[in-house]
């Protein structure tokens, strides 16, 4: 009898695993569509009708659209999806987060890149010590990036605010990272501290 219901229950994890994999497969083969045929004001519908069956929460529709924009190369179209997602990224998981960061520094789009960073930073150190050290390898190439000419349109001010975040993500995950990962963020951490002016160390 246990056997038997140990057995309705793994088949009715893997039917919703199944149908996980099938709603995101169908959602993002959707958004590809509005987006290869040259309507991507098309995706909000989508987009809500998703939401509204309850396929997952709004943040991991978001990141679907992302993703499908990142691989047709549709910056434009992704660009306000990303804004979106930075606001309210919460439901993420860590690796999830991780990806959305990934895509943001692609992006260049340093205002979101800092609010996910900020999330993640918010998330047990335990559960996202490596996607914390992954993410902080690609915002510091980004911050690198907005270092000069200081006064460019705010390019200063964000470049510092990325490298702070940078910190604020490795430091708590420091005891959590093997020793040889824990090697690359004290390494990273080094090179933070290098170009931050000694006035903003901590």
């Amino acid at each position: 009898m246990l056997a038997g219901r140990a057995s309705q229950h793994d088949a009715a994890k893997y039917a919703g695993r199944v149908a996980a994999v099938d709603w995101s497969a169908a959602f993002r083969a959707e958004v590809a569509h509005a987006l290869g045929s040259g309507q991507p004001n098309q995706i909000e519908r989508i987009y809500r009708d998703a939401l509204r069956k309850r396929y997952a929460n709004a943040a991991q529709l978001q990141l679907g659209i992302l993703i499908v924009c990142a691989q047709l190369g549709s910056k434009r179209a992704a660009r306000p999806w990303m804004e979106r997602l930075a606001q309210r990224p919460e439901a993420l998981r860590p690796d999830e987060l991780a990806h959305a960061i990934t895509m943001a520094v692609e992006m260049r789009q340093a205002e979101s890149t800092l609010l996910l960073c900020r999330w993640l930073a918010a998330t047990d150190p335990g559960a996202s010590a490596l996607h914390r050290l992954d993410a902080s390898h690609r915002v510091m190439a980004l911050a690198k990036r907005m270092r000069l000419p200081h006064g460019r349109n705010g390019a200063w001010t964000m470049h510092l605010r990325l490298l702070a975040v940078v910190c604020e993500m490795l430091e708590p995950a420091l005891p959590r990272l093997p020793d040889a990962c824990r090697c690359q963020a004290c390494r990273l951490l080094d090179g933070v501290r290098l170009l931050q002016p000694a006035s903003s160390r901590h």
